[in-house]
């Protein structure tokens, strides 16, 4: 009757346990976009290998196109690619969620692009009422190496960098440009068929904006450029109801002007003859390949609306990560020890990002119960009997059998 008894405390402190974990996991699964209304496109770059799902429930996902998935599909003048570039995820340096897309591009002079095909035309195709006509969001994080002019032509990095490309057919290049330019400014263009623009960031000004144009404006500060090897937001916005496109640098409204014509926005095509990708990409231009990017992108949106300034706030004011918090829910508890028991991948760390040591075990311990901006935890580590416990449930040491 003992015998009974114990198992079934020992089963129910599991179920608990488990039922703990599970919610613990739930919290950790993969983001959720953070502004729904008119949502196109979500990646999150959480996690892939050949694909890039998208996070909207359109399933307009993409396709990784580099030294190892190299096949492009509808192109008869471009079948393949030819480089030593690659794409990968990391997991060590994202700005939400457990990743972020890193563009490796080749350094070798001529070589193709590193680049994601979203088939822009197969939405045009199959879901014309989700496109953007009228109005349009582009928004994404983005964390770039120096501009690299040495290797030369469109193989040049950073010169600019692509935030994201499309073409809209024949003559309508640029539907959108969205890109940090070489010199430090940001560029939005967009076009309608005709590649006539609807939106261009430089006409009626000397030049695309600087990350702090408005203080140039209004005191004469010397020009900002985007910073190198560090995080950065931009927004990108255009409405035609109301005659005016918006661009925004970490949140902050830089340029705000009137459209040059009333739309609507090309849409996206189908590969022409010698073009990488297929309507809409990242990671350089479509047809020559060129304004490549170096560097990690991370949260990338479209939306078929404008959104307002407090929507493209909270697309930035994404939480910061809590040192010790691995499995990136916000606190650190005893699921990140779980996480790090089992070897990571780790989000947050402190020593050594990228490796699973004894000292992410330390730091896990010192900040216990942190939350966001809370420093270090004030909550009470848990027993290692009931670390034990959680381990023993999740089939993570091994268990003795007594006969």
């Amino acid at each position: 009757m003992m015998a009974v008894a114990r198992r079934t405390t020992y089963l129910l402190a599991a179920v608990m346990a488990v039922g703990v974990f599970s919610l613990w996991a739930g919290q950790a699964q993969a983001s959720t976009p953070l502004v729904t209304g008119g949502l196109v496109i979500y990646y999150d770059f959480d996690n892939f290998t050949n694909t890039v799902m998208d996070g909207s429930g359109n399933g307009f996902n993409g396709k990784v196109q580099d030294a190892t998935r190299n096949i492009l599909d509808g192109d008869t003048g471009r079948n393949d690619i030819t480089t030593t570039g690659v794409i990968s995820n990391d997991h060590t340096n994202m700005i939400r969620g457990t990743g972020a897309i890193r563009f490796n591009q080749s350094l070798v002079l001529n070589e193709d692009p590193v680049f994601v095909d979203m088939d822009g035309s197969k939405i045009t195709a199959n879901h014309p009422e989700l496109e953007p006509s009228s109005a349009v969001t582009f928004a994404a994080w983005v964390n770039l190496e120096a501009p690299n002019t040495t290797i030369g032509g469109n193989s040049n990095l950073n010169s600019p960098a692509s935030i994201i490309q499309g073409t809209g057919g024949p003559g309508a290049h640029g539907v959108p440009h969205f890109h940090a330019e070489g010199d430090g400014k940001i560029r939005f263009t967009i076009r309608d068929a005709t590649g006539t623009n609807i939106v261009n960031s430089s006409t009626g000004f000397t030049g695309h904006p600087y990350p702090n144009q408005p203080d140039i404006d209004s005191s004469g500060a010397s020009p900002m450029p985007w910073p190198t090897n560090t995080w950065f937001h931009v927004a990108a916005t255009w409405d035609h109801a109301t005659g005016l496109y918006s661009m925004y640098y970490n949140g902050r409204l830089i340029r705000q002007s009137t459209e040059l014509s009333a739309g609507p926005m090309g849409q996206w095509d189908t590969h022409a003859f010698g073009e990488y990708f297929d309507g809409l990409g990242l990671g350089c231009v479509y047809d020559s390949g060129g304004r490549r990017t170096q560097g990690l992108e991370d949260e990338l949106y479209v939306f078929n609306r404008a959104l307002s300034a407090a929507e493209i706030q909270t697309l930035y004011n994404v939480a910061p990560g809590v040192a010790g918090d691995y499995n990136g829910n916000g606190v650190v508890d005893a699921a990140d020890y779980v996480l790090w028991r089992n070897g990571g991948p780790l989000q947050n760390e402190i020593d050594t990002p990228g490796t699973v040591n004894a000292a992410d075990y330390t730091a896990w311990r010192a900040r216990f119960g942190a939350t966001s901006g809370a420093g270090l935890g004030a909550a009470q580590v848990p027993e290692p009997g009931c670390l034990a416990l959680l381990l023993v449930c999740f089939g993570l040491v091994p268990s003795r059998r007594h006969r």
